[in-house]
């Protein structure tokens, strides 16, 4: 095995803005990097509901920002948001902040109201932009309301905040046992703050070096794709950090590569530039 491979999903491997699907070409290119002797793993916020159209072209993966490993089809290392922590997140997001917030278990996640009906909202808006015969939406597959939660367990949440001085307080009050991920530059939406929430010591990069040992791998044979700003930990981690040209700036600052748009076949032009295919 030469090293290992990360990618992230939205805006990496797949434009989620026109298709939740690999294009063929980069399907390829994926193919051949394994052939190539190259162990690729998705590392990507989603749960494993949401890779779940992904995982068969990829060895693994890290997910929900590293709450969790997923290899051979066995969970390793999962490591959720206590029980209590979320009480607490979801009165300070919902009571206190005026947010909302989304809570992803391992294959459904949970939303309130607000968050319910403008995903809904935009899965629907993509079918019919996407025509009758595009795929089916994460959000219709997996997403519920709230108050359908069932106790599974919870690696990780969406946190949406009005404004970035709420999102100050919120940083300034968070539990200690928990972390923070600002994704504003990446996912603003209308003005919005936004972020993601772990179990402290939870990250992709984290996650990436983890992985790393449990196969054996020296981290400096270690590439990431990545471009938002949930990506910033394995860009640092990994041996060399590619972003790509569609990433967010302060992202491309981390980078020890960046490569062209998604649409402009930036993820395969960075594999080739580093020999990888």
């Amino acid at each position: 095995m030469k090293g290992i491979l990360f990618f992230d999903i939205d805006g990496t491997l797949v434009n989620s803005h026109q298709t939740e699907k690999v294009a063929p070409d980069v399907q390829e290119a994926v193919r051949q990097a394994k052939e190539n002797g190259w162990l690729c793993l998705l590392s990507t916020g989603r749960n494993i509901g949401g890779i779940e159209d992904y995982i068969d072209l990829m060895d693994g993966a890290v997910f929900c920002d590293g709450a969790g490993f997923l290899y051979e089809g066995q969970v390793y290392d999962l490591k959720p948001v206590r029980e209590e922590l979320l009480d607490e997140l979801r009165h300070q997001v919902l009571d206190l902040y005026g947010g909302s917030l989304i809570m992803w278990g391992n294959y459904d996640f949970y939303a309130d109201d607000r968050q319910y009906e403008e995903w809904s909202a935009l899965a629907e808006k993509r079918q019919k932009e996407r025509g009758e015969d595009a795929e089916e939406d994460m959000v219709q597959k997996r997403m519920k309301r709230l108050n359908a939660w069932n106790h599974d367990p919870i690696t990780e949440l969406d946190i949406f905040l009005p404004d970035e001085e709420t999102e100050k307080r919120f940083m300034e009050t968070l539990n200690p046992d928990l972390s923070y991920i600002s994704t504003s530059a990446s996912y603003g939406r209308d003005g919005k703050t936004c972020g993601e929430v772990t179990a402290a010591g939870c990250s992709k990069g984290n996650g990436a070096a983890a992985a790393a040992e449990r196969f054996g791998i020296d981290i400096r044979d270690t590439y990431a794709f990545g471009d938002s700003m949930n990506d910033a930990s394995i860009i640092q981690a990994c041996g060399t950090g590619i972003v790509m040209g569609n990433g967010a700036e302060e992202l491309k600052a981390m980078a020890d590569y960046v490569t062209d748009d998604i649409n402009d076949h930036g993820l395969i032009n960075a594999m080739k530039h580093f020999g990888i295919i």
